[in-house]
């Protein structure tokens, strides 16, 4: 019986990753390839900074603790990524490694010391995090390249494929955001996630039941630093140049509106929010100035009418729906019998 229902799973996700994947091929064919560089840059870039919202999803939605220096976590990656490749000479591959890996060590290193404290000292001390990124990014020249950033890195090849131009990977970056909430709802559904969760609702209760908070904190700390760390090497390899302007707290601010606009608890709902606040200055381009005012508009309303961004808007809909439905079939089943 259980077989059975393994197997049927498995066919299910099959089914479900040959539709998402036909759509997106689709979509790359009719659309993204009608559009212009710029704008499929924006979607480009929204789909790899989803790394990093969903790193804040884990630690957020699942864990209740709020992390601020996903940016420059991933900042460390993309930098540690150009400087291997461009001045040691490493292959591309494993300079995108080596960025995941900094970037891991990094999150075990502060994780280990700021997850003792409680959840609104642990935020801050993320915060100041960014700023010290933002300043060694900027002076260290050697490292980093100073305020001419690193320039020259080299393009990603997989299966003899050369990821030459902002269009060519679309469907890469778009599969690999799809393999990304696929794992999210892994994490979610195991073991360790189920603690994550105990912890975030009532960390007493959880000790309680044999759940060691701190290290599963900390483990939660560390993959949202790798999933963090693979944005920022993706970063890095796609724009083929960085610099320290890139990583600076105000993308730490959009990834937090991110991710309450998708949902705090929707990895789907976080890719949208990626990708609408993203694109959202291609969109209201004629605001210029006014973009902050309507980002912090944006964030009251949310506050207001969706705290649980736009997936829990869908969620409570289909909830609506599926309710007036089974009443207008309750009067019926009565005139029938």
């Amino acid at each position: 019986m259980k077989n059975d229902t393994k197997r049927a799973q498995i066919l299910r996700m099959l089914i479900i990753s040959a539709v998402v994947l036909a759509a997106i091929l689709l979509l790359d064919g009719l659309f993204i390839q009608n559009l212009k560089n710029s704008s499929v840059n924006l979607i480009n870039v929204a789909m790899i900074y989803y790394f990093s919202v969903a790193g804040m999803y884990l630690m957020l939605g699942l864990g209740g603790s709020m992390s601020m220096c996903s940016i420059a976590v991933m900042g460390l990656s993309a930098f540690v990524c150009g400087y291997t490749n461009t001045k040691l000479g490493w292959p591309i591959l494993p300079a995108m490694l080596a960025g995941v890996v900094s970037a891991m060590l990094l999150c075990l290193l502060v994780g280990s010391l700021l997850l003792k404290l409680d959840g609104r000292a642990f935020m801050f001390g993320t915060m100041a995090l960014v700023y010290i990124g933002t300043s060694v990014f900027q002076n260290f020249s050697e490292f980093t390249g100073g305020p001419n950033g690193t320039s020259g890195i080299s393009k990603l090849t997989l299966f003899g494929k050369t990821f030459s131009s902002f269009k060519s990977w679309f469907v890469l970056l778009a599969i690999l955001c799809y393999l990304l909430i696929l794992l999210l709802h892994r994490i979610k559904n195991t073991a360790f996630g189920r603690s994550l969760m105990a912890a975030r609702d009532d960390e007493t209760a959880a000790y309680s039941l044999g759940v060691n908070v701190y290290r599963t904190k900390l483990i939660a700390f560390v993959i949202s630093g790798a999933l963090s760390g693979v944005g920022g090497a993706l970063y890095a390899v796609h724009n083929g140049a960085i610099s320290a302007s890139l990583f600076a707290f105000s993308t730490q601010q959009n990834f937090v509106i991110m991710l309450m606009l998708g949902g705090v608890m929707s990895p789907v709902g976080a890719l949208f929010g990626s990708i609408l606040v993203n694109y959202l200055p291609e969109i209201a381009r004629s605001a210029g100035s006014y973009l902050n005012m309507i980002y912090g508009i944006l964030i009251i309303l949310l506050m207001i009418f969706m705290p649980m961004g736009l997936a829990g808007l869908i969620k409570d809909g289909f909830a609506r729906l599926k309710a007036m439905n089974k009443k207008k079939m309750t009067p019926a089943a009565k005139e029938g019998s």
